[in-house]
């Protein structure tokens, strides 16, 4: 970890971020929250309280109380880039403002993606070997509502390895049979580092990011590394006690 922590020193952090402020709604008022970009993803942590955006592609997600006195919750939004937005919402009957301006934050998922690339390995067990390729799984983070896949891919053939697409899925642990659903194949918001192509007598490192996912005591995750033009395929299977002990990334 100490590279990550080293690089995310180097920022000059905006101190004033809404993760650490209460945002006041009631049953009667709509408050309105306006992002600095367009909102991709939103988190509710409770069924007391509702949260949508006001059309497709908006940076505007408009909140309010499902309940009166409900227990203080959090709402995390994320942005494109993934920037992400973490607040505490409480309830008023009256609340001050119905309009609130989120300020762009200054460090995004993309840059903590970058700090994780030079970290040493921190998980163990989950890898493949296959005709001279050699996957890894060497740590898994996560941050509010985002997690981070920090992977390495090794050639020890004479040919480049060239990758045509990363992929993760929920599969069934004792059937091996995916899970029929349209959470089935979990979306990867962006890749930092070397995913295109692995060197004939090289290795490459990347990042992936993904949304937060949980998974039951008999699935697994999936992460599919699938060759351009080519068969050698490799999986990588993280099974749900380790996606529990993604290490948590410290919020700025």
């Amino acid at each position: 970890m100490k590279a990550l922590f080293i690089l995310l020193l180097t920022f000059n952090f905006s101190l004033g971020s809404y993760a650490q402020h209460a945002i006041e709604i009631s049953t009667d008022k709509t408050v309105s929250l306006s992002f600095p970009a367009q909102v991709s993803y939103i988190d509710l942590g409770s069924s007391q309280i509702d949260a949508r955006l006001v059309g497709p592609g908006s940076k505007v997600v408009l909140v309010k109380a499902l309940e009166k006195d409900f227990v203080p919750t959090n709402l995390t939004v994320v942005t494109s880039g993934d920037e992400v937005f973490s607040f505490t919402i409480g309830y008023h009957p009256s609340p001050v403002k119905d309009r609130i301006d989120i300020p762009a934050k200054v460090v995004a998922a993309a840059s903590y993606a970058a700090g994780i690339m030079d970290n040493g390995r921190s998980a163990m067990g989950m890898v493949h070997n296959r005709d001279g390729l050699y996957a890894q799984v060497r740590g898994i983070y996560v941050l509010d509502s985002i997690l981070f896949f920090h992977l390495k891919v090794a050639n020890n053939t004479s040919l480049v390895y060239d990758i045509a697409a990363i992929r993760f899925l929920v599969e069934n642990k004792k059937s091996g049979k995916r899970v029929a659903s349209q959470e089935q194949v979990i979306p990867v918001r962006s890749m930092e580092g070397a995913y295109r192509r692995v060197p004939h007598m090289g290795n490459a490192v990347m990042v992936a990011v993904l949304p937060k996912i949980a998974l039951t005591h008999n699935q697994l995750l999936q992460i599919e590394v699938v060759e351009q033009n080519g068969s050698r395929n490799l999986q990588l299977k993280v099974p749900p006690h380790k996606l529990a002990k993604a290490i948590q990334l410290p919020a700025y």
